[in-house]
């Protein structure tokens, strides 16, 4: 298993210990960001709120589901704004280079035509 990994199932036996614990989600979740871990990460939390509603009968358990749901939404905007983040502007500096070469070359044609021109009076 990968380091990062390691580190992240720690983290996360730290949230399932103490599961009211916001810190430890912040932490886990922190962490999951920063090592491209999103995807695990809410895959833990699904599975959480699955077995958490399996198991009816106990509200402390469909409290945790109801929990486990809401940071599956912050995890799915921790990842739009990762995303985001990540998103580049397109690249015009590459379209304003051939730009200029073209108009120089139109302007050089222009001055060569009219030279041209001139020299046949």
């Amino acid at each position: 298993m990968d380091p990062p990994q390691e580190s992240a199932d720690a983290l996360w036996a730290q949230v399932l210990e103490g599961w009211a614990d916001d810190k430890r989600h912040k932490a886990f979740l922190s962490y999951c960001v920063e090592m491209g871990l999103l995807e695990e990460a809410a895959r833990r939390y699904r599975q959480v709120a699955d077995e958490a509603q399996s198991t009816e009968g106990y509200r402390a358990q469909s409290e945790r589901a109801d929990d486990a749901r809401q940071r599956l939404g912050a995890v799915a905007m921790l990842a739009v704004a990762t995303l985001e983040q990540q998103r580049t502007a397109p690249d015009i500096s590459r379209a304003m280079t051939l730009f200029k070469l073209f108009a120089g070359l139109f302007l050089l044609g222009g001055l060569i035509a009219l030279g041209w021109a001139l020299s046949l009076r």
